[in-house]
Parts: structure tokens; C-alpha cells; sequence
């Protein structure tokens, strides 16, 4: 597909049509795990739109882009979000797409533009006005309030706002993306775990709908996660999920199959005689033949993290078990 893609973008010179293909590539990019080259591309598209980003932004550009979001809320005044007009320019109505294409890799593999894209997401519809994309915005916006800053009432405010607007849309196509942010991603900071339960498991069944089987995947892993850490009996899990796993594996969105094939490995670790709980091995994942060999700069990093904590990731299993 991407040899198709490079030899469209020789023979397409407008910029509008152009971006339809980059949306492919990224899409492309980030299903071969490919992260990184995934929000590549989507910055230098954003730059080509007009919406450009620091090569290797650093915590001072995150405070930065944080300041001028919260200073446009002010301006516009946080009750006047559900009324805005709507977006009418055709290059912002591209960028909005192409910024919620990069939030996934981002997300698992770019952290450092994650907090610009999503304040970017949230300055474009302030500025431009709403459109089928601005509850994801606003749904992003609310993680990165939750889990960066820690405001939880902002966050929450945000929460309720995204829900009532996304219910308020006819649109579904991005009600599945925007729904997994919001149940999956931050409504458990304010509520709790298991409200979040049944609208993931809708809107993975939502795929019918939307066509977004990437998203409906992301809810499905999230409900699974969710599950986990709402005290529900671990043993009864995996068989209420099943009928759903192996729905999922039908969509064939095998980086998210993978993905949710750990979880299941956590709960048969915490449920199973094993000789070793904290050792992800058996039969649906194995951490020894699965997971990217060590390189410094992770070395390094899991030092960071566990430093002074050895035996942190046996103690965070015995923790989730013990509280079932």
C-alpha cells in the first residue's frame, strides 16, 4: 500500500487531497507498528497545513501549549464550548483529522508530542469552531487534564462535556475513539472503574457503524482492563469476555489482539497454579519471545522506574490478587 501511496502523492498536488493519502500512510505506519514514522509524517502533514511543532519539544513547549489552551478556554469561557460554530475551514478540517490519526502512536510511542497534539486538537476548534471531531478533542484534553496535571474537577468537567455532546451528534464515526479516551482513558479518575464498563463494550460493538475497527478494538482491551481493577471475581473474566476475543481476532487488528493477549496472560497468571506470577508465559502470551530485546536508552529507563523497587512488578500482581 505505501509504494500505491507515494505514487498517488507524485501526480496529487493539492494539499486537501494530498492529506487523504498521508491519513492512509499514518493509518499504514502505525498497523506495522511503525509508531514513531506514524507521528513523523503526521507533523510534517500538520506543518504543510500550517500547524507546526518543534523537531524535539521538551517539557517547557508541553507547559507552553498547556498555557495558550487554557488561556483560549478563558476567552471563550468554558459555558460557551457546547454552542461553538461550526468549522467551515477546509485546511483546520484536515488538520483535525490527521492530529486524531497520530494520537494513538503518539500515545503509545511518542509521549513528548502527545500533551502538543492533543492541546493542538483543543486550539483548533476554539479557534475554528466544532466539528465531528470536537468531542475527541475534548476527550483528550480531559486525560492529559487527569493524568498529567491532576486537576480531576477540570477533567471531570471536560468528561461530562465530551459525553453530552457526543450523544448530541447523529455522526457516529468517531464516537467509538472518542468513547474509549473518555471510558478507557480518564472517567476513572473521577468515577468509578466499572461505570466504564458497559459503553466500552458498546461501542467495540459498534463496528458495524463506524468502520473504525482499530478504536472498537481499543475499547474492547480497555472494558478488559477495567474489568480487571474493578474487583469482579478474576476467575469468572476470561469466560465473559470470550465471546468478544474472539469476535475481535475477526477484525484482524493484530497489534491490538496482541495487546489484549497480555491482559488475558495476567489474569490466567493471577487465576492458575504457575510457578511464577510475575513471569508473563503460557499460552496466549510469552514475554521471553514477544517482547523487543533491551537496547541502553530502555535499560536505562526501566532503571529509572524501578530503581530502589526490584521486586515492584511481582508486588503489583500480588496486589491486584490479593484484592480480588
Amino acid at each position: 500500500m505505501k509504494g500505491l501511496c507515494d505514487y498517488i502523492l507524485t501526480v496529487v498536488t493539492q494539499i486537501q487531497e494530498q492529506v487523504k493519502i498521508y491519513e492512509l500512510l499514518i493509518f499504514h505506519y502505525h498497523t506495522q507498528s511503525q509508531l514513531r514514522q506514524a507521528v513523523t509524517l503526521a507533523v510534517q502533514t500538520l506543518n504543510h497545513l500550517g500547524d507546526t511543532f518543534r523537531a524535539s519539544p521538551n517539557t517547557q513547549d508541553l507547559l507552553d501549549a498547556l498555557q495558550t489552551t487554557t488561556e483560549l478556554i478563558q476567552r471563550v469561557g468554558f459555558e460557551n464550548l457546547a454552542e461553538l460554530p461550526p468549522m467551515e475551514n477546509a485546511e483546520k478540517l484536515a488538520a483535525m483529522k490527521i492530529l486524531r490519526w497520530s494520537s494513538y502512536p503518539a500515545y503509545f510511542a511518542v509521549p513528548e508530542m502527545l500533551g502538543l497534539l492533543v492541546c493542538r486538537l483543543v486550539d483548533v476548534t476554539l479557534k475554528y469552531g466544532r466539528s465531528s471531531l470536537t468531542p475527541f478533542a475534548f476527550g483528550m484534553f480531559s486525560v492529559l487534564i487527569n493524568g498529567c496535571l491532576g486537576d480531576i474537577d477540570t477533567g471531570k468537567q471536560f468528561g461530562e462535556l465530551v459525553i453530552a455532546l457526543e450523544q448530541q451528534q447523529s455522526d457516529q464515526e468517531y464516537r467509538a475513539v472518542t468513547y474509549n479516551a473518555i471510558y478507557g482513558l480518564s472517567r476513572h479518575f473521577y468515577k468509578p472503574v466499572r461505570d466504564g464498563l458497559k459503553p466500552l463494550i458498546l461501542r467495540y460493538q459498534s463496528f458495524s457503524q463506524n468502520g473504525d475497527a482499530e478504536s472498537c478494538a481499543y475499547c474492547l482491551i480497555n472494558a478488559y482492563f477495567c474489568t480487571i481493577l474493578s474487583g469482579k471475581n478474576l476467575k469468572y473474566t476470561h469466560n465473559d469476555y470470550e465471546k468478544y476475543i474472539q469476535a475481535i481476532i475477526g477484525l484482524k487488528q493484530e497489534q491490538r489482539i496482541h495487546q489484549l493477549h497480555i491482559w488475558i496472560q495476567v489474569v490466567d497468571n493471577l487465576t492458575e497454579s504457575v510457578e511464577n506470577p510475575a513471569l508473563l508465559k503460557g499460552e496466549y502470551f510469552e514475554e521471553s519471545s514477544q517482547v523487543a530485546p533491551a537496547t541502553t536508552e530502555t535499560t536505562e529507563l526501566c532503571s529509572q522506574l524501578l530503581e530502589g523497587n526490584p521486586n515492584l512488578p511481582v508486588k503489583l500482581i500480588q496486589y491486584v490478587k490479593n484484592t480480588q
